[in-house]
């Protein structure tokens, strides 16, 4: 949590976030790839259903989802995103912008950049 704590302090970045990833296994440096936009019931809107996911794929998002972080927050924040999200790629991922995402606390990252490998 360390190591964590100071890359946040330490770093220029505006957004951090905790992201968990079943696709992606991502190293330091890398721009992570757009998320997409997930929901559980048909939202009648014209989406695709996806069957490998077995959720309905509502298209690309201007960003990378994540769990705003904060130093204060790591440990909690972390045990949130693995309760919640499926993966077992975890990362430390920041940007300059971003914009509110669906759940409680997400952040859609534009352009996120990968700075720590949590697991």
């Amino acid at each position: 949590m360390e190591n964590i704590k100071n890359i946040i302090n330490n770093e220029e970045y505006e957004f951090y976030g905790i992201r968990v990833d079943s696709c992606n296994k991502y190293n330091v440096g890398d721009i992570c790839e757009n998320s997409h936009q997930w929901w559980q019931d048909d939202p009648e809107d014209g989406s695709e259903y996806n069957e490998d996911n077995h959720l309905w794929d509502g298209g690309e998002l201007n960003g990378t989802c994540c769990l705003k972080v904060e130093s204060e927050n790591i440990e909690e924040t972390i045990k949130i995103a693995e309760k919640h999200y499926f993966g077992d790629n975890i990362t430390l991922i920041a940007g300059d912008y971003a914009e509110g995402g669906n759940d409680s606390g997400e952040l859609v990252i534009e352009d996120a950049i990968v700075l720590y490998v949590i697991k």
